[in-house]
């Protein structure tokens, strides 16, 4: 699999409560990458964990004009993986794969809604990629 740092969102990125990716992706810069289809993945790189082990993560697609993501006209959120439970984030595993939907704008992020109860510990990593995913 193909990993360009152009298309990262986040890189070992602790995940405690509900947050944005560290990273955003502006689809200028990743040039002739982006217009392939592309492939969201996103893997927790330690387990996810929280003190009553009922924690839930939902992950979003979001794109704005703006590279803030401040306009609230314009952000947009395109696809969410709906409520992925903490005993599936188990460490070194790809908890959602998507393909990139079209109609995004020029900035793209991710956003992570944290459910139940934040977590203690866990770091995300999530990326663009051509490659279909097939394990880590």
């Amino acid at each position: 699999m193909i990993i360009d740092k152009l298309l990262e969102f986040s890189t070992a990125q602790a995940l405690t409560a509900t947050a944005a990716s560290e990273d955003t992706v502006d689809t200028l810069a990743a040039g002739s990458a982006y217009g392939n289809e592309l492939w969201l993945v996103v893997r927790d790189g330690t387990a996810l964990n929280s003190t009553e082990d009922d924690a839930t993560l939902t992950i979003s697609l979001q794109s704005d004009s703006a590279s803030d993501f401040s306009t609230e006209s314009t952000l947009k959120t395109h696809v969410s993986s709906g409520a992925i439970a903490e005993a599936s984030c188990t460490g070194n595993t790809i908890v959602w794969k998507t393909r990139v939907p079209p109609g995004l704008q020029r900035y793209l992020r991710l956003y992570y809604t944290v459910g139940t109860h934040n977590f203690i510990s866990g770091t995300i990593d999530a990326f663009l990629t051509p490659d279909v995913p097939i394990g880590f």
